[in-house]
């Protein structure tokens, strides 16, 4: 099995002088899968998970508020689901330096810091809309502002749980329709990175051209 993370690659990174880190991430769930189908599980486990609670409400299988379960089984899948958030974090990095690589291969450049930016930008675009569209279902579901336990009306508080849930795993399985679009696997990466190396050794060398 080939562990398509090359620390080798990031070392030859031209005009950087030092290595990558991202590439050197230890992932043992990428030594038994591609990236592609390793952000994709994490992203729908996750989803599953952070929508769980508020969905079996909302179909009246979840503990009620007296029951002593009710912390354990809505606190346990929220911080496993947030949790592979970071895994989706970390291998969505990974996936854009091969991204870079390709780039490189077709341009004979990196671009790695307009890639990055472009990467920021997305996702302080995605919290602004995320932030848009909760204000949004907030005057849709009439949420009263400074409001209390007592004061929530019953609708509005269903309102909540759709937006928590159902809602949550619509938005999610936006994201993996887009996750499915990545072409590159281990087997390409590695195609690339030789011929990214044969090219840098040849003109290290003075044998070759760009």
């Amino acid at each position: 099995m080939t562990d398509d993370i090359q620390p080798q690659a990031a070392a030859h990174s031209p005009g950087r002088g030092r290595p990558d880190r991202r590439r050197k991430v230890p992932l043992r769930t990428k030594r038994r899968f591609d990236k592609k189908p390793t952000v994709i599980f994490t992203s729908a486990v996750s989803a599953v998970l952070v929508a769980f609670p508020h969905v079996l409400r909302l179909a009246g299988l979840f503990p009620g508020n007296d029951s002593a379960l009710l912390l354990p089984l809505l606190f346990g899948p929220l911080f496993v689901g947030y949790a592979l958030v970071t895994v989706m974090a970390i291998v969505v990095d990974s996936q854009l330096v091969d991204i870079a690589d390709d780039h490189e291969l077709k341009t004979g450049s990196r671009a790695e810091g307009t890639i990055f930016s472009v990467r920021e930008f997305a996702m302080k675009a995605t919290e602004g809309f995320g932030g848009l569209i909760g204000g949004f279902g907030l005057e849709l579901i009439q949420f009263p502002p400074n409001a209390e336990a007592e004061g929530v009306s019953a609708g509005t508080l269903t309102g909540l749980l759709v937006m928590s849930g159902p809602l949550c795993l619509v938005i999610y399985g936006g994201g993996i329709l887009f996750m499915m679009m990545y072409r590159l696997n281990a087997g390409r990466h590695e195609e690339i990175l030789t011929v990214l190396e044969t090219r840098r050794a040849a003109r290290a060398t003075g044998t070759g051209g760009g």
